[in-house]
């Protein structure tokens, strides 16, 4: 399925041969606490391994403080703002 949007956004966007720029905006309980400056990247894989690894990461930042009905996402969008990936986590008490 990746490989299907990467080549789509290619298509779009020209060749990988040249780097676009992605920011990344976290959100907690639909309430966004931070938007990154742009970062320039050469290719959509490179952009999915920053946003895996950053959620990852942010994640785990959280350890000791993550609530019941918490809600987390990191959007990633592209130079025209619209969201390409999403990444999300979601804490419930049953």
């Amino acid at each position: 399925m990746r490989p299907r949007l990467i080549n789509r956004w290619q298509e779009m966007h020209g060749s990988s041969r040249h780097q676009s720029h992605f920011s990344f905006r976290v959100f907690i309980d639909g309430e966004q606490l931070h938007e990154s400056e742009a970062l320039a990247f050469d290719d959509l894989e490179e952009v999915w391994q920053e946003g895996a690894m950053t959620s990852a990461e942010l994640i785990r930042s959280m350890y000791g403080k993550i609530e019941s009905d918490l809600d987390w996402r990191l959007d990633v969008s592209d130079a025209s703002g619209a969201v390409i990936y999403q990444f999300t986590f979601q804490a419930k008490r049953l």
